[in-house]
């Protein structure tokens, strides 16, 4: 009977072997929820950007507007609900769900407060609108740059 015994040698290629299945798979892995997040945001980015140059009549206005707040409320809840494994994107994912729903509520306050004439509110909002903006701006880079790395 003949007894198999793993040497030092073939125990570190084996293991050197697993560690870079695993670590691949988890590249991968990374790539592909990056992925899934960044085509959500450019669906979002590109559906409210097409209401935003699609407005024209003041009534018409009003309505895309709420139009744009439902999209944003609905990618908070799409991006939510993406299934994301790598802690630093699931931070991102949370960043972005907490962007999407402030740009939701902020633009259906700029609605409300323009159909009441409201200037005072409609400042409130818009200036919700520019933090978060700002907030989002840092947030894609963030983003962007750690679904590049290697």
């Amino acid at each position: 009977m003949k007894k198999l015994f793993l040497s030092k040698d073939n125990f570190l290629i084996i293991f050197c072997g697993i560690i870079s299945i695993v670590f691949v798979a988890c590249k991968s892995q990374k790539y592909a929820e990056c992925e899934q997040m960044i085509t959500l945001g450019n669906d979002v980015t590109k559906q409210t950007q097409a209401i935003a140059q699609n407005s024209s009549d003041r009534d018409q206005d009003l309505k895309n507007w709420l139009e744009a707040s439902n999209i944003m409320k609905q990618a908070a809840v799409n991006m939510e609900a993406l299934e994301i494994k790598d802690p630093k994107l699931l931070e991102y994912r949370g960043s972005l769900v907490n962007i999407y729903r402030v740009y939701s509520q902020a633009t259906y306050n700029a609605v409300k407060a323009r159909e009441n004439k409201n200037l005072k509110a409609l400042q409130s909002a818009r200036g919700d609108v520019e933090k978060n903006a700002e907030v989002n701006s840092k947030l894609v880079k963030d983003i962007n740059n750690y679904c590049l790395k290697k």
